[in-house]
């Protein structure tokens, strides 16, 4: 989780096998916050 002081900015999901690779499955950003490179 990502905030912005009260304000929850990203959520992500991943999954990992503990060793070596992991896979990201969801990643949510705030609308407010799109286009400013968070998603990357």
């Amino acid at each position: 989780m990502t905030w912005d002081n009260e304000k929850l900015v990203s959520l992500v999901n991943a999954i990992d096998d503990s060793e070596l690779t992991a896979y990201v499955h969801c990643l949510c950003v705030n609308p407010a916050y799109h286009g400013q490179g968070i998603e990357k």
